[in-house]
């Protein structure tokens, strides 16, 4: 099963790429719109650094009846893709799981290596909008690193507004 998302965050981001996805983040950010996709991360070398998402994509893939949403995020010298899965086209309070019909969410970053949910967490669904209109929410829990040292990480997102694209 854990492969299926894998294969998934690839396809999800390798569409990003080749469809170049439309972001309103080229355009200045200016009052109530700067919290929008502005993500928080504190543990594994991480201290209250923050920073706008950019490249935002959101999905529905009715093979697996889930959302699937991915941000782009840089916090110098780290890179990093946020994905999160939430089961259907719904809006409400989702727990992250590794596996099954929950949120999902996985870190890779320069530095920071690669991260998984395992269960601390959630996301909220808000407002669930039509292709070509946006999803919106929030999400805050704590990811783990696969791999040694296994830091854990926590991310936060108070408001999220990212465009559907299917």
């Amino acid at each position: 099963m854990k492969s299926i998302y894998y294969l998934l965050i690839f396809v999800m981001f390798a569409a990003q790429i080749l469809i170049g996805c439309k972001s309103d983040t080229n355009n200045p950010i200016t009052g109530s719109q700067q919290e929008v996709n502005r993500i928080v991360f504190n543990g594994g070398g991480f201290n209250n650094a923050s920073a706008q998402a950019y490249m935002t994509y959101a999905g529905y893939y009715p093979s697996m009846d889930k959302t699937g949403f991915s941000f782009y995020i840089i916090i110098s010298p780290d890179t990093m893709y946020l994905l999160l899965y939430t089961p259907g086209q719904t809006t409400g309070t989702f727990p992250w799981m590794t596996e099954g019909d929950h949120a999902i969410l996985y870190v890779t970053g320069h530095n920071s290596g690669h991260y998984n949910a395992e269960g601390s967490g959630t996301t909220t669904i808000t407002s669930y909008g039509n292709v070509g209109q946006n999803i919106q929410g929030n999400f805050n829990g704590k990811v783990d690193a696969a791999i040694p040292p296994y830091d854990t990480i926590n991310v936060s997102c108070s408001n999220f507004s990212v465009n559907r694209h299917q």
